[in-house]
């Protein structure tokens, strides 16, 4: 019998390089609002799935009991943060995205091992959410030579 997380929970492939990669990343993004669990210790409490379809793809467990699976849980997972939820927005909308998104999502779980050695020298060693400070220190330096610029440009007329 299958019993229901009291929050959302993202059932993954332990043994996984890459899912392990991403795991990290969804983690640091959702914080304590979704459960992170191996399918290795989390399918005894979902007889319902089979150890090859955890396997293959990843589960995300709602407490209402429903699921979802593959690209669309990825999409849900990231979406409890309000600067990602446009992208679950898309998947639903635009046509044609979320079978592109499963199909990606597909080829990259049948390639597990090239994702993850494409991803770290693009990505870093760890996948971790962006940081924007130092992109706002660029841009008011800018905005700080710009404004040096005009002025100079002012006096000299």
């Amino acid at each position: 019998m299958t019993t229901h997380p009291a929050r959302p929970l993202l059932v993954y492939d332990g043994d996984c390089g890459f899912c392990r990669y991403s795991v990290d990343y969804a983690r640091a993004v959702t914080g304590d609002r979704i459960d992170y669990e191996p399918y290795q210790s989390a399918a005894a409490r979902f007889p319902e799935v089979k150890s090859e379809d955890f396997a293959r793809q990843i589960y995300l467990f709602r407490p209402d009991g429903s699921s979802a699976t593959a690209g669309r849980a990825a999409l849900e997972c990231l979406a409890v943060e309000p600067r990602l939820r446009a992208w679950l927005f898309c998947y639903r909308m635009i046509p044609g995205l979320a079978f592109f998104t499963e199909l990606l999502y597909r080829l990259t779980a049948r390639h597990r091992g090239l994702a993850l050695t494409l991803a770290r020298p693009l990505f870093g060693a760890e996948l971790r959410p962006l940081d924007y400070r130092r992109t706002a220190s660029i841009i008011v330096r800018s905005v700080g030579v710009l404004a040096v610029c005009a002025l100079v440009s002012w006096w000299t007329q």
